[in-house]
């Protein structure tokens, strides 16, 4: 999987209420993504990048806030009544969950405004889910464990 980020540049004017464009590609690059953001989004993942041979990366703790974020966007499209495949929206719901294991208990990382308010968000609604057990898929955690672990990785 490989997915691109970048913000806004200067001069493309986007249609009011646009959020994706698709990229035409043959199946060889099924595992392509590419999301345009914000500017603090864009800082956000900037703050969080560490080099791998030359390579940048995002680190964990950044992935979990893109994953919390494409699973409110999914769900809000979802509720919208657009089609939207239920497993992917589960899919970045659990990878949060999966995620934060990797994360040390005694970390704490500062979020741009936007990106907690979309953490709170995801707390908030993910917490809410009657389906949402994490030891189901193997992560040794309550819905409320990872609440709990959320708020304090973030400074929520």
């Amino acid at each position: 999987m490989l997915e691109l980020f970048s913000r806004s540049p200067e001069g493309l004017t986007l249609a009011e209420d646009s959020h994706l464009t698709p990229l035409p590609i043959d199946e060889a690059a099924a595992s392509l993504s590419a999301i345009l953001l914000d500017e603090d989004y864009y800082a956000f993942l900037k703050s969080m990048v560490r080099d791998a041979g030359g390579i940048p990366v995002l680190n964990e703790a950044a992935i979990i806030p893109f994953k919390a974020r494409a699973w409110l966007d999914l769900s809000w499209e979802r509720d919208a009544g657009g089609k939207v495949d239920e497993k992917n929206i589960k899919k970045h719901r659990n990878d949060v969950a999966r995620l934060l294991q990797v994360l040390s208990p005694e970390a704490s990382y500062p979020l741009p405004e936007t990106v907690a308010k979309d953490m709170r968000a995801f707390v908030e609604l993910a917490t809410a889910e009657v389906d949402y057990n994490p030891e189901q898929f193997k992560v040794n955690m309550t819905r409320e464990d990872v609440a709990d672990r959320i708020r304090a990785a973030y400074q929520l």
